[in-house]
């Protein structure tokens, strides 16, 4: 009988283990986490970008950067978001996934840009 009651609450807990892996936590190993700062100075840079999660600050700084979509996997950053000197971006579109932002945000705009956010 007590044998049987192991196995039951074994086999309740299980799951549960399974289930709070490290897989799921951003800080923890994962394909998706780029430890440190990203700069992006290219659109193709941008465009060769896969991470979900930056340990630091991402700045994007480039005269032919003009799409930022590639970012949309990008969810968190530990550091600063800035977003300067890129005459021919028009838009953020990419950055709309980002919920959580560990430091400041900057985004520098010339006086010839009209930015769509």
């Amino acid at each position: 009988m007590i044998i049987n009651k192991f196995i039951l609450l074994f086999l309740l807990v299980l799951p549960l283990a399974i289930a709070c892996s490290d897989d799921d936590d951003p800080t923890g190993p994962s394909t998706d986490v780029i430890e440190g700062d990203v700069s992006l100075s290219t659109q193709a840079e941008v465009n060769s970008f896969a991470g979900a999660y930056i340990t630091g600050s991402l700045t994007i700084t480039g005269s032919d950067i003009v799409d930022l979509t590639p970012l949309s996997t990008l969810d968190s950053l530990g550091g600063d978001l800035v977003v300067t000197v890129n005459p021919a971006l028009t838009n953020l579109n990419g950055l709309s996934n980002i919920t959580s932002l560990g430091g400041d945000l900057q985004v520098t705009i010339t006086h010839s840009q009209i930015l769509m956010v």
